[in-house]
């Protein structure tokens, strides 16, 4: 038997009823932060946004079919999986800690339980999750009757990212040693297996994702501090052993990933909110840019005056990928409209600048007062390339944060630095939390010279990842050496750089 008896399972704490709430919104707050109720939301948040936006995948990334089935399918697993690892005894401490449903009594047990292991979890719980999913013989087998064993390892892949500090030390240094557990927290952890709440979810799994209705049942027990060890060493045996298979497959597990960490933003934030979750998601990722919405703001800034030759020529460019050549002042912006009316219509438009003050001026002189849905996004960092390459912590992802993130997935036009899109390649968080609009959008690259090597290469690998994305590149000037990169990934999907009005640059 366990130390501490917890009715419910929480997957987040529960606030003290505001005074604004009735009794029936503050219900909905609760049932959201229980064990089933979060992964539940997820669920059908991931549900959801792989049903609305599976035909885009495809487009966007140009996978197969099939490839892009696979994607929905291991995606909505990844969802169901990624929390079950909260059933444990040093969770539920933490948790219950922080919510306001314990009385004083029972909330002192909790609290000096939490204390004798240093208020710390001795196992993060993503990468419990995995270890109940993949090696726990009798959930690993009730899965594998429903999924091969590889999608299995890249649905739990996504599930232990799905918190990006989970490759980080008990410091917060970055770490590839995911077999370290944390020192000072006990030798046992209790894993509430036969929890009713537990059970539920197993019995979520058979309904919504078609597994079994056999559910397995494993007794709840203390686990020992070495088994878990073994077992974390076993699951990076795992990885390790299909590390040379799956890194052909990089773009469907990075898919699978973004999809999940979405999926996850939205179940828990939505909810939070008392947004109705299926309406929300449906509505906005149902949005893109109309001819009419990108034609008023062409007029707005051109006028009674008519398009210049090489903005006529962006408006009417034939390659997915087109390049303009042309300075600060000759009118690329908006001709770079002018090619948005014909690439990203029915889609989102991402515009990105090198900093924030280009974006900011961006956003200003062309879309301010506009009727378009659009907002300006910056990095929070002085430097948007150290953003991008340094990665990021967690330490502020509260509700906040992350609806301020889910703003991009209501917006038909965002301006932003670089990173916020680039970013998607370097596990950047709030990229991945905008993944349901980026991959249904069009891109906007300007002063691409501004560009230093490594921010270069991550462009370059955008390029070769959304290989269906309709892209624009300007610049001042390309060198030699970058169109001949650029040449190669796309492999002759770009026409000629257009140039632009060499009297208004001299």
């Amino acid at each position: 038997m366990p130390e501490l008896q917890f009715e419910k399972l929480l997957a987040k704490s529960i606030p003290a009823r505001d005074a604004q709430q009735d009794e029936q919104e503050y219900r909905k707050v609760k049932g959201v932060a229980t064990f089933t109720g979060h992964i539940g939301a997820v669920l059908s948040a991931a549900e959801i946004s792989c049903k609305q936006l599976q035909e885009k995948l495809k487009d966007q990334l140009k996978l197969e079919p099939r490839e892009s089935d696979r994607v929905i399918e291991i995606s909505k697993l990844g969802a169901y999986l990624h929390d079950w690892g909260k059933a444990n005894q040093h969770f539920q401490e933490m948790v219950y800690i922080n919510s306001s449903i314990l009385d004083a009594k029972n909330n002192e047990k909790v609290v000096k339980k939490w204390k004798e292991h240093g208020s710390r979890q001795l196992i993060r719980h993503e990468f419990l999750s995995g270890i109940l999913a993949l090696q726990v013989p009798k959930f690993k087998k009730w899965l594998l009757e429903k999924f091969t064993e590889e999608e299995l390892v890249i649905a739990v892949s996504a599930a232990i990212g799905h918190h990006l500090k989970a490759g980080l030390d008990s410091k917060g240094n970055e770490s590839n040693h995911i077999t370290e557990l944390s020192e000072g927290t006990g030798s046992t952890l209790f894993i509430y297996t036969d929890h009713a709440d537990f059970q539920k979810v197993l019995q979520m799994g058979s309904k919504r994702l078609g597994l079994s209705q056999d559910i397995p049942m494993i007794r709840s027990r203390n686990w020992e501090k070495k088994e878990l060890q073994d077992k974390l060493q076993s699951l990076k045996s795992k990885f390790d052993l299909y590390e040379e298979t799956l890194s052909k497959k990089k773009v469907i597990i990075a898919a699978v990933k973004a999809m999940v960490i979405a999926a996850d933003l939205a179940g828990s934030a939505l909810p939070a909110e008392g947004e109705n979750l299926p309406d929300w998601i449906t509505t906005v990722l149902g949005l893109g840019l109309t001819a009419d919405d990108l034609e008023a703001l062409i007029q707005q800034k051109l006028g009674t005056s008519s398009l210049r030759d090489f903005q006529q020529k962006m408006a009417a460019a034939e390659s997915r990928v087109t390049l303009v050549i042309a300075g600060c002042g000759t009118g690329k912006t908006l001709g770079s409209y002018a090619w948005g009316k014909k690439w990203a219509i029915g889609r989102r438009l991402f515009f990105c600048y090198p900093t924030t003050g280009t974006a900011t001026q961006g956003y200003l002189d062309y879309v301010e007062g506009s009727e378009i849905e659009s907002m300006l996004m910056h990095s929070r960092a002085d430097l948007d390339r150290e953003l991008l390459f340094s990665g990021e912590g967690e330490a502020d992802e509260g509700i906040s944060s992350r609806l301020a993130a889910l703003q991009t997935w209501r917006k038909k036009l965002v301006v932003c630095t670089v990173d916020a899109v680039l970013g998607l390649v370097q596990n950047n968080r709030r990229s991945l939390y905008s993944w349901p609009a980026l991959v249904q959008s069009a891109f906007v690259f300007d002063e691409v010279h501004a560009y230093d090597d490594r921010l270069f290469g991550a462009l370059l690998r955008f390029l070769q990842t959304f290989r269906g994305a309709p892209i624009l590149l300007m610049s001042a000037s390309f060198t030699q050496g970058q169109l001949r990169a650029i040449q190669d990934v796309l492999q002759g999907e770009m026409g000629e750089p257009i140039q632009g009005p060499q009297e208004l640059e001299k």
